[in-house]
């Protein structure tokens, strides 16, 4: 098992194993703010009404269960899984949507605009264009 995780780690790019260790952050406060309004705003809030605490716990409860999945997508770049590489591709092409019809919308200037493009586009271009990606993943 050692052997192949040492195979799995030299054949991984930098670039995976970076925005693998990103999303991992991002499960990581996802599950914090998860706790925080399942227990803090949820179960502890007695000076909140009734309803709102309510929607804190399945808001809660709704984030926790994203914040899982974020964990398993983080491991599934980590170990290289195919699934993974089309899940990324697939959420950055969403990203990207969701800010062109933020600013369709007028919710963002153009300074905003241009930087919010920039990560999802360089991380869909280095998943789609570079060969060692496609190598590492067997695409």
């Amino acid at each position: 098992m050692n052997s192949m995780n040492q195979l799995s780690s030299s054949r991984r790019p930098m670039g995976v194993s970076i925005v693998s260790l990103i999303v991992a952050l991002n499960a990581i406060l996802v599950l914090f703010a998860a706790a925080t309004w399942i227990f803090g705003i949820g179960l502890f809030g007695f000076n909140v009404p009734g309803n709102v605490r309510g929607f804190a716990i399945w808001y809660g409860l709704f984030a926790a269960l994203f914040g899982i999945i974020l964990g398993y997508l983080s491991w599934g770049l980590w170990s290289l899984q195919r699934w993974s590489l089309y899940t990324i591709v697939f959420i950055e092409v969403l990203n990207i949507v969701e800010i062109l019809a933020a600013w369709a919308q007028g919710f963002l200037s153009l300074i905003p605009f241009i930087l919010s493009l920039i990560l999802p586009i360089v991380i869909l271009t280095y998943f789609l264009a570079d060969r060692q990606v496609r190598q590492a993943f067997n695409v």
